[in-house]
């Protein structure tokens, strides 16, 4: 048992490291190819944003326009990476393989949508911060 529990744990790690270093590599890439062709800071917003922004703008009406895009793409992946090792470690507590793939499919949307949730709701209070701020 305590073994059992020590493998979920250390599969659960892996899982985010690897998909958290991927994410980054992909993120940056994308970002700091928008930052070489752009003309003006506000061009940036205007390149293909990724689907996690995409969702966060037009389901959670979070406006994405008034934070670090770079600090943004970084909540992004380890909300995702998190997700994703979330996943894989309870769908691994199962033995059998075709177990495994249904509890993933009936677990993946509400951890999306409850992880996505929380992170507009961090994002809504980060941004109404930084407005009092610029009021004061």
């Amino acid at each position: 048992m305590k073994y059992e529990l020590l493998e979920s744990f250390m599969l659960f790690l892996l899982t985010f490291v690897l998909v958290f270093i991927v994410y980054q590599v992909l993120f940056l890439k994308e970002y700091g190819r928008n930052i070489k062709n752009r003309k003006n800071k506000s061009s940036i917003l205007n390149r293909k944003k990724p689907v996690e922004v995409r969702l966060l703008e037009m389901y959670y009406k979070v406006d994405v326009s008034k934070l670090k895009y770079g600090r943004l793409l970084n909540l992004v992946a380890f909300v995702s990476s998190f997700d994703i090792a979330l996943i894989v470690a309870i769908a691994c507590v199962f033995d059998r393989g075709f177990i495994q793939i249904i509890v993933a499919f009936l677990i993946i949307a509400p951890i999306i949508y409850l992880s996505y949730l929380l992170l507009s709701i961090y994002l809504k209070h980060k941004i109404k911060k930084y407005e009092q701020k610029g009021m004061k």
